[in-house]
């Protein structure tokens, strides 16, 4: 093993056995407990997907965390946002034991603080310090509390939150979980609030490879919506952290999603760079981060906003929990008034790319020298992560990837310049601006 390539920008994953096993989460699980001791109380969340392997991982967590002395909240299978949601109640940090829409053959650790969102670098950073470092002594004994309540709570709440907040009507809904930590709870609160719901997951295990909810694992998902005259499909990863959504003989992009969650939940929202502008007229304000939900809902407890989320499918709806939630965003999808929303959203064409680098330095000052450029001849939106900018009406993002040498960019305009806009960009990298 080699314990320095698991720990990335946001959590731990890597492939299992290879990179991350039961060994390397049992000297993790010390780590979280005394991190846990040290920083907060001695009581740890933990939770798990669907996969195998998490049965086995977690098990080796709790069995760390038990000498560590901590008292351990067990709350069985389910999403990251439960453990979230169990993380406030109980007001302790948390382990969800996931590598969420990565491949089945990996595994990971995500980790959550008492206010419900998950870790920032400054405290991961510490926990890889702690796994490195220290010698953790061994002679305390925690217990185990088995929490069977736990998953029917959050049911029950998911559920209340949205009688509370809308007028529901009878509609059929496609559910597609992939076999995941939703599957025992989407298309169970949908049916408890009355819609008909189609399951296409046959239980049990994982399905899908990756289980990652984009439009081209999910052809399946948009042949049963035309079959059955449904009014909405919906798609979760593997730890029901993202959704994607089918309405209308169409994919709803990830920023016009959340345009029709800030319609629905008015006031202030947070956004990673990346988002699209037009969700600046339909917020109350805008406050952008960089890319990464740690960041962005970070920031959102910072600003007590009510709203937050990227395009990649991670929305947050702070009323409920502080993390992201696939299942609350599918629910609420499914019982809004979708058309009408959408109807009201500015149309907009995306165009994305990525340029590789022989190594992360040379991307960083390819990226720094863009800077320069772009801050003699456009209006800088944004230097938050990277640099976002105006070009031609056009918002064009150019920013480091978190996890590869590479730049990646980003343009939203209308459909007929979009990719030469583009072009335009990537022209100046290979011509004026790589070392």
């Amino acid at each position: 093993m080699k314990p320095d390539k698991v720990f990335k920008r946001y959590d731990v994953r890597g492939k299992y056995p290879e990179e991350l096993n039961e060994d390397f989460v049992q000297r993790m699980g010390k780590s979280v407990g005394f991190f846990a001791k040290e920083n907060y109380n001695r009581k740890v969340v933990v939770c798990r997907d669907t996969k195998e392997s998490s049965e086995t991982l977690k098990d080796s967590l709790i069995q760390a965390l038990k000498n560590q002395g901590i008292e351990i909240i067990d709350i069985g299978v389910g999403p990251t946002d439960m453990a979230s949601f169990h993380c406030m109640k109980q007001k302790c940090v948390g382990v969800q034991v996931t590598s969420s829409h990565m491949p089945l053959n990996f595994n990971g650790l995500k980790f959550i603080y008492p206010e419900g969102n998950g870790f920032v670098n400054k405290d991961l950073n510490q926990l890889q310090n702690l796994f490195g470092d220290n010698e953790f002594d061994e002679k305390e004994h925690g217990e185990v509390d088995n929490k069977d309540s736990g998953a029917e709570e959050y049911r029950e709440e998911l559920a209340q939150f949205i009688t509370d907040n809308f007028e529901l009507e009878e509609r059929k809904v496609v559910v597609e979980t992939m076999g995941g930590a939703g599957a025992d709870f989407l298309p169970e609160v949908l049916r408890r609030l009355g819609f008909n719901v189609v399951n296409m997951d046959p239980g049990g295990k994982p399905y899908r490879d990756p289980p990652n909810p984009t439009s081209e694992n999910l052809d399946g998902l948009k042949q049963t919506v035309e079959d059955e005259d449904a009014y909405i499909g919906l798609a979760l990863d593997l730890d029901a952290d993202r959704i994607a959504a089918y309405f209308d003989g169409d994919w709803i992009s990830g920023d016009d999603l959340f345009c029709v969650f800030a319609q629905i939940f008015d006031g202030e929202a947070v956004a990673s760079v990346d988002t699209a502008t037009k969700l600046e007229d339909f917020a109350e304000k805008v406050y952008y981060t960089r890319v990464g939900d740690p960041f962005v809902i970070d920031e959102t407890t910072e600003r007590d906003a009510v709203l937050s989320g990227e395009p990649n499918g991670h929305y947050c709806f702070p009323e409920f929990t502080n993390y992201n939630s696939g299942i609350l965003s599918g629910l609420i999808l499914a019982s809004c008034d979708l058309e009408d929303l959408l109807d009201n959203i500015p149309e907009s064409f995306v165009a994305e790319d990525s340029i590789e680098y022989s190594s992360r330095e040379s991307a960083e000052q390819s990226l720094e020298k863009f800077k320069e450029y772009v801050d003699s001849n456009f209006d800088v939106l944004s230097q938050v992560d990277g640099v976002k900018f105006r070009k031609d009406g056009s918002a064009v993002l150019a920013r480091l990837s978190g996890s590869s040498p590479k730049i990646r960019l980003k343009v939203q305009s209308q459909e007929s310049i979009v990719e030469g806009v583009l072009d335009e960009i990537q022209t100046v990298f290979s011509e004026d601006i790589n070392p």
